[in-house]
């Protein structure tokens, strides 16, 4: 993990995860834009992938075929398991693949988990799964994106409702990893907005 923590202890935690393309640069350099942000906040960006970075797409594709669930699921065992049992509050963020991850995180976080935020992962479908969640979700995604939809948005709303969970739901005119500045589909504005309102989100959630 590339951990960022603030200048004084704290029982406060954001939990990031990365894209299909691994822990790079540009996941440590969110992680301490947003250790910046929210000040008092200890940020755990996880590596997924036991160290491997991809450089180009067919070799992030690779790593996110052939990511062992299991093996992923110890990673974020042994990260929860460092953090305090109790009076701590953390939330998960995570970004395509790490969309994903970040809401199978809060769930596995049982009630140590207040919130998540999604940009443009998978949502999982199990509403059995979803409904164990133990704070709300802030889905994030592009409207030009093919693959992470409106029907995926709609979706995920009726899955958090027959789980009795709040799913907050954003859309922007942008392309998917719109809020990656080292991907071509990067658009600034997008981007600015969308982030604006993570930390509102993430400010009143710690």
């Amino acid at each position: 993990a590339y951990i960022v923590r603030p200048q004084k202890a704290s029982n406060q935690y954001l939990l990031l995860f990365h894209e299909w393309w691994g822990l790079n640069k540009n996941i440590q350099l969110e992680a301490d834009k947003w250790q910046e942000k929210l000040k008092k906040v200890n940020v755990i960006a996880i590596d997924l992938y036991d160290g491997e970075l991809a450089k180009d797409r067919e070799k992030a594709k690779e790593l996110m075929q052939g990511a062992d669930e299991e093996r992923i699921y110890s990673i974020i065992d042994a990260v929860l398991n460092s953090l305090p049992k109790q009076n701590i509050q953390m939330c998960t963020m995570g970004w395509c693949f790490g969309g994903g991850w970040a809401l199978k995180a809060s769930i596995r976080a049982e009630e140590r988990s207040t919130a998540t935020v999604m940009f443009y992962g998978m949502p999982i479908r199990d509403v059995d799964e979803l409904a164990k969640i133990a704070g709300d979700v802030l889905f994030i995604y592009g409207e030009k994106d093919a693959w992470i939809n409106q029907e995926v948005a709609e979706n995920f709303q009726n899955d958090m409702i027959k789980a009795y969970k709040e799913v907050n739901i954003l859309s922007y005119d942008a392309d998917h990893a719109f809020a990656n500045p080292s991907s071509e589909h990067f658009d600034e504005k997008a981007s600015s907005k969308a982030n604006a309102e993570v930390l509102r989100y993430l400010n009143y959630k710690y």
